[in-house]
């Protein structure tokens, strides 16, 4: 497989393809991901009512997505994903919780954001992907994990792969790419060396 496309992260900086994107004055996790999301000109309502895990996932994605206009070419169910972090949902946990301890009035719309799959079903909405997708909690950031969890997705079904290392705290950490298979005999093999060259660009 061959990365062919990746969106980088990291406090206020955003890269893509390993080249300045974005520099935003604000290093708050929701005031960078409003300032982005402005920046790309994009309409999409549901957007403001995303958590900030599903926001940052969401941003990446579609900003990967505007720079590979291949991808459209891959049938709704030959794009797999595969996500992780190392904090779960911790940040809609300590939101809801609050509203029900302190508040003492649950809120509903905090409540759907406390599983960190969420974030892969707000991509299945908003791209139409009905691939295989999963969500994993790890220690720190592993290439390996990627490299080893793609030979899994493809060449099973799968085409195509979208990954995400989606971490918010304690400073703002993300990383998504996009990979295809480029040869018939090894199609599921993707580099972690590759991987870990475009994460660790601006790191």
């Amino acid at each position: 497989m061959k990365i062919t496309g990746c969106c980088r992260i990291h406090q206020n900086e955003v890269l893509v393809n390993g080249k300045k994107y974005f520099t935003s004055d604000k290093n708050q996790h929701e005031e960078l991901s409003m300032q982005l999301y402005r920046f790309l000109k994009t309409e999409y309502p549901k957007f403001y009512k995303m958590d900030l895990l599903s926001k940052m996932g969401w941003l990446a994605t579609e900003i990967v997505c505007q720079t590979i206009p291949t991808i459209s070419k891959f049938a709704d169910d030959e794009i797999a994903l595969l996500f992780a972090n190392s904090h779960s949902c911790s940040e809609s946990d300590e939101r809801f919780n609050h509203s029900f301890k302190v508040e003492n009035s649950p809120s509903p719309s905090q409540f759907v954001y406390t599983l960190p799959n969420i974030l892969l079903g707000e991509l299945a909405i908003r791209h139409k992907w009905y691939g295989e997708n999963l969500f994993t909690i790890l220690p720190e950031f592993s290439a390996e994990h990627f490299s080893s969890h793609a030979g899994i997705f493809i060449p099973q079904k799968a085409k195509a792969l979208f990954c995400g290392w989606i971490n918010l705290f304690p400073v703002t950490d993300v990383f998504v790419f996009f990979a295809e298979a480029n040869s018939e005999t090894s199609p599921g093999i993707l580099d972690s060396k590759e991987i870990e060259h475009w994460y660790k660009i601006i790191k």
